[in-house]
């Protein structure tokens, strides 16, 4: 997690997603640590471990959402590297290593 999606979420999801944030206000989701990232939004988790395709996680970062809703917003959107990296930490149990 540190080393390879922590970068992923500094870089793409930070700027709206931490405490005050625009990102956080709206969702209640703060991406700003590991724990606060499972604990997910005020809807509930955004993260399965175990398994990428129920996570909301991923259908956000894939376009697959309504748009208004994809993410992230007004930036650019994640290489597909940057994409199976994610994937594969929730598949592989995304844990906090």
């Amino acid at each position: 997690f540190s080393s390879d999606v922590q970068p992923i979420i500094d870089r793409y999801c930070l700027e709206c997603h931490t405490k005050d944030g625009a990102g956080y206000v709206a969702s209640g989701l703060d991406m700003s640590a590991y724990e606060r990232l499972m604990k997910g939004t005020r809807l509930g988790p955004i993260i399965q471990s175990g398994s990428s395709t129920a996570s909301t996680l991923v259908v956000l970062i894939e376009g697959r959402a309504v748009p208004s809703i994809n993410m992230p917003h007004g930036r650019d959107t994640l290489s597909k590297e940057e994409k199976t990296t994610i994937k594969n930490w929730i598949d592989q149990g995304a844990q906090n290593n």
